[in-house]
């Protein structure tokens, strides 16, 4: 992976909403109408308790909980699902967040068991759901699917999903880590989405550009049980207010944009599909993210790629993941503010060129 410190020097980013140095963050929270508020006192009172309620209003839910990070909000849901349950069981995509990217916490912290489910190619359905042999303790749906190319479950198909569970008595979470964007793809509010499940958790420091930090949303009774796992994880810092400030300020900032970021996305994803050797996962982007795929092997592409940033000052990522085939790799892509700075034919352009670059590496190697 390329060094983060490269990062700062570039003048250019395609993906989220660009660098801040520290002094500048600091500067924009101070500048903040929510600055003039009183801190919190571990999460109560604030711009922490109005972040809370705007949260709980826009999903339409009786209550709304900030936590300082996602793993410790969803674990909290799900274990509380599961309690409830008595099924100790949460039915997720084999490449959901809580099977790729979180050192099976969940299996090791709580003993719950992920029943992993769906395809490769894309999110689940309510087929995989029936082909599982057992009911689940809890189903979740993580929108959009990231590892899968930041890929939506079709609006019917999570109504579907929504229905089977309450057919069935099993309790539903959203994992909207990046749901404002969601709701645009879908035409909908988050209301709507949050009104299909039972809980739902919003991330800030994502599609917002917020500090870092999330929020769940469900009925009261559900906040309250979920606070005493929170609490047990260590999720409520004694202040808060710099990262409710944060989103606060995101949720004004970006939230009317989010179709906007869309739009360049396919934009982008459009051009970049033109470039010989070049593809984006999915063809169209189904929101604001979405990946890039070479034809080259991660190790080439990543030495080609450092020297580009090096030369351009563009950053475009921190490296490559492999893909099923050997001679193939991707990196991931969310437009935000950052991306707008240039059309989609100049970043086509970059990747050509880095494309370029790594098969003049790779003509070397051949003739070996």
């Amino acid at each position: 992976m390329i060094d983060r410190a490269l990062m700062a020097k570039c003048h250019t980013y395609i993906s989220g909403h660009a660098p801040q140095s520290v002094s500048d963050q600091l500067n924009a929270l101070a500048a903040s109408e929510h600055a003039q508020l009183p801190p919190d006192r571990y999460g109560e009172g604030g711009a922490t308790t109005l972040l809370e309620q705007r949260c709980a209003d826009l999903t339409g839910r009786d209550a709304a909980r900030f936590v300082a990070k996602g793993m410790i909000a969803q674990m909290a849901a799900i274990r509380v699902w599961c309690d409830r349950s008595q099924r100790p069981t949460a039915a997720v995509h084999q490449l959901s967040h809580f099977n790729q990217d979180e050192m099976g916490a969940i299996e090791r912290l709580h003993g719950i068991t992920l029943l992993r489910c769906g395809e490769l190619s894309g999110p689940f359905t309510v087929k995989h759901l029936d082909e599982l042999g057992e009911l689940p303790g809890v189903v979740s749906v993580e929108l959009p699917l990231r590892n899968s190319g930041y890929k939506l479950t079709p609006w019917d198909d999570l109504v579907d999903i929504s229905n089977w569970c309450r057919d069935k008595g099993v309790p539903f979470h959203i994992d909207g880590a990046r749901a404002w964007g969601a709701a645009v793809a879908y035409g909908k509010s988050l209301a709507d989405i949050a009104a299909l499940c039972d809980s739902i958790y919003l991330s800030f420091y994502k599609e917002l550009g917020g500090l870092y930090g999330c929020v769940l949303c469900g009925d009261s009774a559900f906040i309250a049980d979920a606070d005493t796992w929170i609490s047990r994880h260590g999720g409520i810092p004694f202040r808060q207010f710099p990262a409710a400030i944060s989103a606060l300020d995101g949720l004004a900032k970006h939230l009317p944009h989010l179709k906007d970021y869309a739009d360049r996305a396919r934009e982008i994803a459009a051009a970049i599909n033109r470039v010989e050797g070049a593809f984006t996962i999915p063809a169209v982007p189904h929101t604001n993210g979405f990946q890039i795929g070479m034809e080259c092997d991660p190790e080439t592409a990543e030495a080609a790629l450092l020297q580009l940033t090096e030369e351009s000052g563009i950053w475009i990522g921190p490296g490559f993941y492999a893909m099923a085939r050997e001679d193939q790799c991707c990196f991931d892509v969310e437009v935000g503010t950052a991306a707008m700075s240039l059309d989609a034919a100049t970043w086509a352009a970059h990747i050509e060129r880095l494309i370029e670059m790594t098969r003049a590496a790779a003509a070397p190697k051949a003739a070996e």
